[in-house]
């Protein structure tokens, strides 16, 4: 199955991000495989004259081939060197991979670092019968989608435009200040999903009550399958009595099944490690009832190619932090 994720589609360029302190820089990895490379942001420190470069679910390579693997990481490291990057990070996107992985990063001073995105998923195999899928349910999922129909719950296909950007903007800014988690710039987010959705790589899905929506739930077109990525709901107690989100992840495994996606992705779980990590739990508790399997990620690595500008930033990245973290949630959560 090719594992391709969006965020390394070669249709990238700086004119879509729609965020001017970051660059997209293509590059090619392999001199005779053209279809080994990686989609690099090049991002700017904020009020310091460095970069950063950084691989987000990738490089796309053949993972089961030491040389890909040997061949990739000193292209990346080269390509730091050239652009004076002061490192540069990425979380290979890869289901299955065993310690010789993690022993070539290591030997080439690739070191692991936290993670920007999530380490674990839920997979569903969509080689399944629909009969299949729904028995391979936790009990607790399938009363909840029989609740979500009894209850007058539809979902539908929604064409993506200003308009039901907006909607579905309002919803997921709302589930962010629910769970304090600082939703994407909306000009940004905006440019983004509309031009992704005119190449039939987005897909945006409404919950209606009546003819109310009430949940939204968008899928990333990852070649054989499809993630989820954004999803927001309408948390008026009567509305989440609906049960909006089951209807909606079994709606859309229904879709995506129908449209010929071998995998359905739940974009993420979290396993607490601390307290922080714990107000995350709810949501793992809440994939887990579609049954599926539990993948894990190689997780996130980084190559520090200039030692003491990145020494100077961590030492004033604490108090920046502080303060661009509380003037983007003011601006985030402001009404």
């Amino acid at each position: 199955m090719a594992l391709l994720h969006l965020f390394q589609n070669r249709d990238w360029n700086t004119d879509i991000l729609g965020n001017y302190s970051e660059e997209i820089v293509l590059q090619n990895l392999n001199e005779s495989d053209k279809n080994e490379y990686a989609i690099i942001k090049k991002k700017k420190y904020r009020f310091l004259p460095f970069y950063s470069l950084r691989i987000t679910f990738g490089p796309v390579i053949n993972y089961d081939k030491s040389e890909s693997i040997s061949q990739m990481l000193e292209k990346i490291k080269e390509l730091a060197k050239n652009t004076k990057a002061v490192s540069i990070e990425f979380n290979p996107y890869v289901w299955e991979y065993d310690s010789s992985l993690t022993n070539l990063l290591e030997a080439n001073k690739f070191v692991k670092t936290s993670d920007y995105v999530y380490k674990n998923s839920i997979i569903v195999d969509l080689s399944l019968s629909e009969e299949e899928l729904f028995k391979q349910f936790e009990r607790r999922g399938q009363k909840a989608v029989r609740q979500s129909v009894d209850r007058g719950v539809r979902v539908e296909l929604t064409q993506l435009n200003a308009a039901s950007f907006d909607t579905f903007y309002h919803l997921y800014k709302t589930t962010c200040s629910r769970t304090q988690f600082i939703p994407e710039d909306y000009f940004s987010l905006k440019k983004q999903l509309l031009y992704w959705h005119s190449k039939s790589k987005v897909y945006l899905f409404f919950a209606y009550f009546e003819e109310k929506v009430i949940g939204s739930l968008l899928l990333f077109n990852n070649e054989d399958s499809v993630s989820t990525v954004y999803q927001g709901n309408d948390y008026d107690p009567e509305m989440m009595n609906k049960r909006a989100s089951n209807a909606m992840y079994w709606e859309t495994m229904k879709w995506a099944k129908a449209n010929g996606f071998k995998c359905y992705d739940f974009g993420g779980i979290t396993v607490s490690e601390s307290y922080e990590e714990e107000k995350k739990e709810g949501i793992h508790n809440f994939k887990t009832q579609f049954g599926g399997k539990i993948v894990s990620f190689p997780g996130n690595y980084i190559y520090v190619n200039r030692p003491f500008p990145l020494f100077f930033i961590k030492m004033i990245q604490p108090i920046y932090s502080l303060i661009a973290l509380s003037r983007a949630k003011s601006k985030a959560f402001k009404s």
